[in-house]
This record gives C-alpha cells, sequence and structure tokens, in this order.
C-alpha cells in the first residue's frame, strides 16, 4: 500500500497521511490539501499505519515546541490524579 502525505494549504502547520483510495469525508475538501510526498508501507510509521487502518487518515500537527510537551504532561497528571479521586 502507498501512503499519500499532504500539507493544509492555508494551515501549512497541519499534516495528514491517506491510503491511496481515501475520500474525503463530507464538509472537507481534498483540495484544501497539497500532496508532498508518496512513501511505501515500509516507509511509513507504524502508528500513522495504524490511524489509516482506523479512520482511513492520520492528521498531526508540526512545529511544536518542548513547552508543548511540558504542558501537555502536566495536563496528562492532572486528569489522572482526578481520575484517582474518583
Amino acid at each position: 500500500m502507498r501512503y499519500l502525505f499532504y500539507a493544509h494549504r492555508r494551515l501549512p502547520t497541519w499534516r495528514m497521511v491517506t491510503g491511496e483510495h481515501f475520500k474525503m469525508p463530507a464538509g472537507h475538501s481534498i483540495d484544501d490539501w497539497t500532496l508532498t510526498r508518496t512513501r511505501e508501507e515500509e516507509d511509513t510509521g507504524a502508528d500513522v499505519r495504524r490511524d489509516v487502518a482506523e479512520k482511513g487518515y492520520s492528521l498531526f500537527r508540526m512545529g511544536g515546541d518542548l513547552s508543548d510537551v511540558a504542558r501537555d504532561l502536566l495536563e496528562l497528571e492532572s486528569q489522572a490524579e482526578l481520575a484517582a479521586r474518583r
């Protein structure tokens, strides 16, 4: 299987990966995305392949910062603490 990698035209930090026969859900247009590359299965990460198999696409955002990771870890820890109290 080939995987198609796209960048959003107006929001270029957003990326999407699909399979070859992907059909965009209603309300969205493939015209909003620019094809940036095509990769074979062995050159595509397992998590991306799993997303495509389950949802038809994998969506992610480029350009994060290490402070984003720290913030998300704090949020995750807070959620775990709340769940433990229940």
